[in-house]
């Protein structure tokens, strides 16, 4: 039987440094959720350090447009809400970028479905309260999160054929560092420990 053919878009918490592994999976989710499977699935990281939502899709329309995928995940998101704050955190930033990440995830979301994707995993991005500056950031990124939501809505509606998920990770990241503590799961605020790796590879594994 033929392995289903999934990619892994997003930025530096999907790329792991995978162009740098032999296998070109990285060293987080993508590679545990690798390991995890029974070689029904062949496992494509397609994540770039940096990128923002308009620069993902833009580098889909590069390397993949056009190719099938059986199940596409996307996590991406919080670098547009780094650069809100890099510009002051003002409404006029905040309107002009969350509009910039709408389109471009419509646009996205669009071209994967008319090349036959049959299931989109849209993963929420997500922040921890360490440091504790981040803390000024959650506004910004609900407000970003309910985008993502609204829209992957909508466009399950319109095209009821294709499987859509928008789902949020943040609460059950939030319970496992109250536990465990904020340093179990992630190095900054951001970017997610190998704990933190394989706790989301496991969340997103009941997904394939």
């Amino acid at each position: 039987m033929k392995a289903q053919q999934v990619l892994f878009l997003g930025d530096s918490i999907t790329d792991c440094d995978h162009c740098f592994t032999k296998d070109n999976l990285g060293t987080g989710y993508v590679k545990y959720m690798a390991d995890g499977n029974d070689n029904r699935f062949s496992l494509i990281n397609g994540g770039v350090d940096g990128f923002t939502l308009s620069r993902i899709e833009r580098k889909w329309q590069r390397t993949w447009k056009g190719q099938c995928f059986n199940t596409v995940f996307l996590l991406g998101g919080i670098n547009d809400i780094g650069d809100i704050m890099a510009h002051g955190n003002t409404e006029a930033a905040a309107t002009s970028i969350l509009a910039d990440a709408s389109e471009a995830f419509c646009s996205l979301l669009r071209g994967l479905i008319t090349s036959g994707c049959h299931r989109i995993v849209v993963v929420e991005p997500f922040l921890f309260s360490v440091p504790e500056e981040l803390l000024t950031w959650r506004p910004r990124l609900n407000s970003l999160c309910q985008l993502l939501r609204a829209r992957t809505a909508q466009m399950q509606a319109d095209f009821p054929a294709v499987s859509l998920s928008c789902i949020s990770v943040q609460e059950r990241f939030d319970t496992a560092t109250e536990k465990d503590g904020t340093r179990s799961m992630t190095v900054d605020g951001i970017h997610l420990t190998k704990r933190g790796h394989r706790m989301l590879a496991k969340i997103l594994l009941t997904y394939l």
